[in-house]
């Protein structure tokens, strides 16, 4: 991200599209319950008190975006561009937002170095929605430009502390070269739906480039049959929503669970499943060793 920023200056100014900020950052990542949490049960005696909680917090949670005068985009101004730096490689080491403050107060205290002076963990939060709205704003750009004709999604969910998580990623090739972005951990507070979760990725593209029904021919996911379903999955309500056709990928090993579930191991007396399953279970292993001994 550093690439994209510049870090050198006093200041980090950055602009972000209004749909970026309002629909991703303010309704598809805001959750009322989950900010109310922290807040005393003693201010929430009444639903009209409930909502003006809601409303304040909301504010509050996107209070360094400020809408331009012509209205067609937010600009965000770090003044405190050491905070900044040291809140995301912190986070970037897994620590949560409250470690972080506590990390870096007590660097401030050790080190005598007045500058990270107040910060909590609301501004650490504040900071990694920034960077999560400079980073869909750098991928919108990317989407939008002429250089790039087409682009695929790939997507898959996992379940982590009662909450169903949306990990989206967009392969595009530009100027020659094939990337592989990881696009945003999506949180779906909704019934896991096939409708539910294609309305989501509808929501999420149309918020972060408005031509994407133009450029998508390719979707990726697992087996799970939410995703993959050929009647109501997720892949087949995305294919009516785009313009050209869509090639629908998925691995080899998970393709059996399609049609010959029951019967595959049948096949060849079950060599060709013994072998497809060693094969893969191969190149994992070698990649990994790849990545142990630092060379091929």
């Amino acid at each position: 991200m550093y690439h994209y920023m510049d870090m050198e200056g006093n200041e980090i100014n950055l602009v972000v599209s209004t749909k970026i900020v309002d629909v991703i950052i303010g309704e598809m990542l805001f959750r009322p319950e989950d900010e109310l949490d922290v807040v005393d049960d003693d201010d929430l005696a009444s639903i009209s008190d409930r909502n003006r909680n809601i409303k304040k917090l909301h504010r509050s949670a996107l209070q360094l975006f400020k809408l331009d005068e012509n209205k067609d985009g937010y600009t965000v101004s770090i003044k405190k561009v050491m905070h900044f730096k040291l809140a995301i490689q912190h986070v970037s080491c897994a620590l949560s937002f409250r470690q972080v403050a506590t990390t870096i107060e007590q660097t401030k205290n050790t080190c005598k170095i007045t500058k990270l002076d107040d910060l909590n963990d609301t501004i650490v939060g504040q900071y990694m929605r920034i960077l999560v709205d400079h980073t869909l704003q750098i991928i919108s750009n990317i989407l939008a430009s002429d250089d790039v004709w087409a682009f695929v999604i790939s997507f898959d969910g996992s379940q982590h502390r009662d909450t169903m998580f949306f990990d989206v990623r967009i392969r595009v090739s530009m100027n020659g070269v094939l990337h592989n972005l990881h696009l945003i951990t999506m949180p779906h507070f909704d019934c896991h739906t096939a409708a539910n979760q294609e309305a989501m990725l509808v929501k999420l593209l149309g918020a972060l480039f408005v031509g994407w029904t133009h450029k998508l021919i390719g979707i990726m996911t697992d087996e799970e049959k939410t995703n993959m379903g050929h009647v109501n999955g997720v892949q087949v309500h995305m294919v009516w929503c785009v313009e050209f056709k869509v090639v629908q990928i998925w691995c080899a090993l998970h393709q059996l669970d399609l049609v010959i579930h029951m019967a595959v191991n049948k096949v060849d007396g079950g060599f060709w499943l013994k072998t497809a399953y060693t094969w893969s279970m191969y190149l994992c292993k070698e990649s990994n060793l790849i990545t142990e001994m630092g060379e091929m």
